[in-house]
This record gives structure tokens, sequence and C-alpha cells, in this order.
């Protein structure tokens, strides 16, 4: 997603309002496949802010993922601001400003991989799936003996009682 900053780049200050979609169809997070159901969508504002630009506004979409609990997709979406700055000395704060023309698709890219959840569940509440059988507790129960101690902290229990 390409914009053009020549005409806010003559008086600081001068600021312009944008908005688009990429389009994606998967995207790899920490050894986890997003798949998206909807473009991403961003709208902002660019800023002039002494021959630097201020990029500010809002990503949006939707996607499915595995549960990390029970392994079943499910959907969600996200929704995150942004405030990030162009200039022309890059840093590892900010993004490179070249010429009157900037690519906010790293940028955004970025800030999906920053605001996307550590753990992706399908609910807050997600059983799992039973260790000895492998049935999603979600759907149903299982009637496999489960031992509530480890073997090897038995002699623990003993000192308790």
């Amino acid at each position: 997603m390409r914009c053009s900053v020549k005409d806010i780049l003559v008086n600081d200050g001068d600021s312009t309002e944008i908005s688009g979609s990429i389009e994606y169809d998967t995207l790899e997070n920490n050894g986890d496949t997003i798949y998206f159901t909807t473009p991403i969508e961003f709208s902002g504002e660019l800023t002039n802010e002494n021959g630097d630009i201020i990029v500010t506004g809002e990503i949006e979409f939707e996607y499915k993922v595995k549960c990390h609990r029970c392994g079943e997709e499910f959907n969600s979406a996200l929704k995150c601001n942004v405030d990030e700055l162009y200039t022309t000395a890059e840093t590892d704060d900010t993004y490179l400003l070249k010429g009157d023309e900037i690519d906010l698709e790293d940028m955004i890219l970025d800030n999906i991989h920053l605001n996307l959840p550590i753990k992706f569940l399908c609910k807050d509440d997600c059983k799992g799936v039973c260790t000895i059988c492998g049935t999603n507790l979600n759907n149903k129960s299982c009637n496999c003996k489960k031992t509530e101690t480890d073997p090897r902290l038995s002699v623990l229990t003993e000192l308790l009682k």
C-alpha cells in the first residue's frame, strides 16, 4: 500500500487522510498460520512533522486460526491502533522515508505481528483435549482414568497425611 506524501511535505504540519486495503491469504506468526478471511483494512492520517511523516490510524481484519488447546479452527478479528514514524534516517524504531512516497505494507504487517495474541484460544475457557485419548473435551467427556498426582510426587503426598 503505497501513499504519496509529496503534497504534505511542502509545509510543516500538513496532513492528509488515507485508507486502503491489502489482500493476503495467509501469514506465519510464531509457528502458527493465520488465514485471512477479509482484506486487511487500514484507515488513518499522514502528518508532516519537520520533514518526517507520522502515520496514525487503525488496522482491522478477520482471520481463522487453530486453537492452541483443542486444535479446532476458529474465526476471530483484530482491530489495533497504529502510531509510527517515517524518517529519512531509518532506525530500529522508525521506517524509511525515501523521496515523496511511503510504503505502508511492512509497517502494517509489523503492527499485526505485535498485536496478535501469543496464544490463540477458541474461547477463554477452552478445555483442550484429553492427554490420553485425544478427545476434544469441549465437545464431550471421556472415560479415561486420570491420576490426579504425578507418580514422581507421591512421596510428597504421603508427607501431607
